[in-house]
């Protein structure tokens, strides 16, 4: 889990660098909701997990909810985030995706429409 979770880290790295901020959090929600899907109820894991400041999980998946926050605090700064919108809030909301996406048994196309449409709130639309 820990290789998973720092190669995702790189890859919210790159999408930083290589897309606008708007574009960068929306692809790292869709592929962090792809890659935590893969392990069976560990999105109910990370949630219990991180509502519990004791819990073992957090040094190993709060660097993913910090990168949600720099990706997010990006694509407010640039006016294409709704500036109420927190961190946790969307590392929960792609927590509950992930779920879903593994009990409906989504292909990648299905996964990727799931989160488009679950954090549509999260984008500024003026």
């Amino acid at each position: 889990m820990q290789t998973s979770i720092a190669a995702a880290l790189t890859e919210a790295d790159d999408l930083s660098r290589a897309l606008p901020p708007r574009a960068a959090l929306a692809e790292w929600l869709v592929r962090l909701t792809w890659q935590l899907r893969i392990w069976h109820d560990l999105p109910y894991c990370l949630a219990t997990a991180h509502h519990d400041a004791t819990s073992p999980m957090n040094s190993t998946t709060d660097p993913l909810l910090t990168r949600t926050g720099s990706l997010l605090d990006a694509a407010k700064a640039s006016g294409q985030a709704i500036k109420s919108t927190t961190a946790d809030e969307v590392y929960e909301l792609v927590l509950a995706l992930s779920w879903a996406v593994d009990r409906f048994h989504d292909d990648e196309a299905a996964a990727r429409r799931r989160v488009t449409m679950g954090t549509a709130g999260i984008f500024a639309t003026a």
